[in-house]
């Protein structure tokens, strides 16, 4: 028989006790891994529980009216209107839903609409929280009082449109909102005019601006950027030189934008000598994105000093019009052994050889999640046999099998790495090259087992040998891998067979 003090103590511990999913910061975090089926269910379980899970589930909706998902009911979004922090509606609007959007959803943060009909300034009352619009190929129904509207949002700092004209009605209200908001985006839009910078953007807050495809009245294009200084992040996809911006020197850019640290010019052609006057005059680059400009030695004397904080480079991409890019091994490795924080690397096609001359570590480990890079290994004048001979990887190794397998320990050193991409830059897409790196144990494969990580491997349009232990190691290790782009082996048959094994 158990003591009387002794169950007094234990029922005493038992009502001490709490069941974990009772703590509602511990039932909060475990529920924000659900996906909204899950988060539906458990609303059904109990009052404390649905009071956790409603938040989650409402603080983002989605209305797509020309898909099968599933669409809030006007009964719900009415009830849990007011935990609704994002909506992004597609393909529709209507009356009924200007009204419903205009009476409810007071504290919303974020609106995007995408192809919708007429819009109505009326959406935007009674949302003074509102921080982000973004409008897609839609319609205004008052444009004047639309921005009007759009004016009166005092906490309004992100605003995107794309494929939208703005009239000589609204055109200078419409600047004024956008001197106001922290970041910028105006994509394939027509404007009647560009802004006065002496008067719109004199006290301009902007952070980050990118211009796609911008068409206005007026020859200063892009003059009026330099009365933006607080500007951190550029993207301009169609610079062409640098007297659009009214930029001669590194003093002047640094006098411009002294906060700038993200530049990215993705469709961008301009000179190495403007490309290196732009880095010249940057006090810090933290994400330098310019894989189509000439990029050469004079950008790369800019870029060193800043390769410390470097995050993400992208100097490297297909070859234009017959142009082989300027970017060598040797700018590469310095990069890898050179920037600690760099996250993602993309830097075309590169010569092997030029490449692992410099043996000093790369200090990326660590960081380093995606690395885009063809390496061009030196090709023998003749092979055994015919040229079609060496598709499994029981035959002749490539004749650069050293280099190959220090190349494969280089990369086992990058063991944050989840995307490798080691496709060719070969503008054709059914011409496989033969000088990349052999995806092969044969080669040095093996050594790729510290990957842990690693996610997407691309190796498009180059000649794969692979054979059927290649694959099955590639299976057994990459436990994380969904994702090989590319033939495994340049024989069909032998290919199909070896997707068989990979299951994708």
């Amino acid at each position: 028989m158990i003591p009387h003090s002794f169950a007094h103590s234990l029922s005493q511990k038992e009502h001490a006790m709490v069941r974990p999913l009772e703590l509602p910061e511990l039932l909060e975090h475990v529920v924000s891994f659900l996906d909204k089926t899950a988060l539906i269910q458990c609303l059904q379980v109990c009052r404390r529980w649905k009071s956790t899970c409603a938040p989650l589930l409402w603080r983002s909706i989605t209305l797509d009216f020309r898909s099968d998902l599933l669409i809030p009911t006007v009964q719900a979004r009415t009830e849990y209107h007011h935990l609704v922090r994002h909506i992004e509606l597609y393909n529709g609007y209507s009356e009924p839903l200007e009204d419903h959007l205009s009476q409810f959803y007071p504290n919303l943060l974020s609106l995007s609409i995408r192809f919708g009909g007429a819009l109505c300034a009326t959406i935007l009352s009674l949302k003074p929280l509102l921080t982000s619009l973004t409008l897609v190929h839609v319609r205004l129904k008052d444009a004047y009082e639309f921005w009007s509207a759009v004016s009166e949002l005092e906490d309004l700092q992100h605003l995107s449109i794309t494929r939208i004209d703005v009239g000589e009605e609204s055109i200078q209200l419409f600047w004024k909102v956008c001197a106001r908001v922290d970041t910028l985006k105006l994509i394939r839009v027509r404007l009647a005019s560009r802004p006065d910078p002496s008067t719109v953007f004199a006290h301009t807050q902007l952070s980050m601006f990118e211009l796609k495809d911008m068409a206005s009245k007026g020859e200063d294009r892009l003059g009026w950027l330099t009365q933006c200084p607080n500007l951190t992040e550029l993207i301009l996809p169609y610079l062409e030189t640098l007297e659009e911006l009214n930029i001669t020197s590194p003093a002047t850019v640094h006098a411009t934008w002294p906060r700038l640290e993200v530049l990215k010019l993705p469709e961008s052609d301009i000179s190495d000598k403007d490309l290196s006057l732009l880095l010249g005059g940057m006090k810090r680059v933290k994400i330098l994105i310019v894989p189509r400009t000439k990029f050469g030695e004079l950008s790369f004397a800019a870029l060193r000093p800043h390769l410390p904080g470097l995050q993400r480079l992208d100097f490297g991409s297909i070859r234009i019009r017959g142009r082989r890019k300027a970017v060598t091994g040797r700018m590469v490795h310095e990069v890898l052994s050179s920037s600690p924080e760099l996250q993602s690397l993309g830097g075309g096609r590169v010569s092997a050889v030029d490449f692992l001359m410099d043996g000093s570590p790369w200090v990326c480990g660590g960081s380093l999640t995606s690395l885009r890079i063809y390496f061009e290994f030196p090709v023998a004048d003749s092979m055994d046999g015919d040229a079609l001979a060496p598709l499994t990887s029981t035959t002749t190794i490539p004749p650069a099998l050293d280099m190959q397998r220090t190349l494969f320990q280089r990369l086992s050193t990058l063991t944050a790495l989840e995307v490798l991409d080691l496709s060719s830059d070969s503008i054709s897409t059914s011409e496989m090259e033969d000088d990349g790196i052999d995806f092969r144990l044969s080669s040095g494969l093996a050594q790729l087992w510290t990957l842990k990580r690693l996610s997407t491997v691309f190796v498009n349009s180059t000649m794969q040998r692979m054979g059927t232990e290649d694959v099955e190691w590639i299976a057994e290790h990459f436990k994380n891998l969904n994702t090989f782009s590319g033939m495994l082996n340049a024989d069909p048959h032998i290919n199909a067979q070896l997707r068989d094994i990979l299951g994708f």
